[in-house]
């Protein structure tokens, strides 16, 4: 997730919808990361939309 702290320390944090619409989320290919459900709930907090 460096792509992630590149991009709140370039850009700051994204705080509304339509920041977050504005920033690209890299493409990752092959299988998902195992994600717990406390991070998952944390991503709006960095400016991510759950897909």
């Amino acid at each position: 997730m460096d792509w992630l702290i590149e991009d709140i320390e370039k850009n700051g944090p994204a705080t509304t919808q339509d920041e977050v619409d504005q920033r690209p989320v890299p493409l990752f290919e092959g299988p998902p990361p195992a994600i717990s459900k406390m991070s998952a709930m944390s991503w709006p907090l960095f400016g991510l939309k759950q897909h």
